[in-house]
């Protein structure tokens, strides 16, 4: 049977105590991500006009990519705020 030192007990439980905090900052992170979603989408949940405002809040930024002059496309990648 193998002994574990409680140097190397208390480093375990360190690691542990540690990724448990990261967990609980990931729960919080995500809780509050979706609360401001939910937020946003109901402050212009029944907008008789697509305006500034409302792009602005739900769009973080837009990439777009070069043309394709064969194909005649371009690739275009939305980044949203959530």
């Amino acid at each position: 049977m193998k002994k574990t030192s409680l140097e190397e007990l208390t480093k375990e439980l360190s690691k542990a105590q540690n990724d448990l905090s990261n967990l609980k900052e990931k729960k919080l992170n995500s809780k509050f991500i979706q609360e401001q979603k939910e937020k946003i989408i109901n402050q212009f949940r029944n907008f008789k006009e697509l305006n500034y405002d409302i792009v602005n809040s739900f769009i973080d930024y837009i990439e777009i990519g070069e043309k394709d002059k064969q194909k005649n496309t371009q690739d275009v990648v939305i980044h949203w705020n959530f």
